[in-house]
């Protein structure tokens, strides 16, 4: 029996290669190239509201292989030196399902998964996965 690292990249399955890192420090709209396959490293000095790009922009961005199912993650992590917040906001047709809020020294994952991918009715959902409070260094 091959094993999964034998058998490629699985369409409909979790997107292979690497991640992205970002680093905004303020409210603002993600690139796409941010908004999936990524690392978001925030540092704000205030509250902050990221907002993914559109699912459109996703899916196309993704490209053929994309399928009903395929599946990213988002990791969060929020490094802000005071008590300031995260949170992450979808882009036209990205719906956030659960916490979408990241505390000081704190982390969270998001899986995203492509609910629809039909030209001009693309769909995204992120799954909040959970948050766990950063080691103090």
């Amino acid at each position: 029996m091959a094993s999964i690292f034998e058998l490629g990249d699985i369409p409909g399955g979790l997107l292979p290669g690497q991640m992205g890192l970002a680093a905004p420090t303020a409210t603002a709209t993600l690139s796409t190239a941010n908004s999936y396959n990524v690392i978001i490293r925030g540092v704000p000095s205030a509250a902050a509201t990221y907002t993914t790009a559109t699912a459109a922009a996703i899916v196309a961005a993704i490209g053929g292989d994309c399928a009903i199912g395929t599946t990213f993650m988002v990791v969060v992590i929020n490094a802000s030196a005071g008590a300031n917040t995260i949170t992450i906001a979808g882009g036209t047709d990205v719906t956030v399902s659960g916490v979408a809020t990241v505390v000081q020294n704190a982390s969270k994952v998001f899986l995203g998964r492509v609910t629809a991918v039909a030209a001009g009715s693309e769909a995204i959902t992120l799954y909040g996965l959970g948050s766990t409070a950063a080691a103090a260094a």
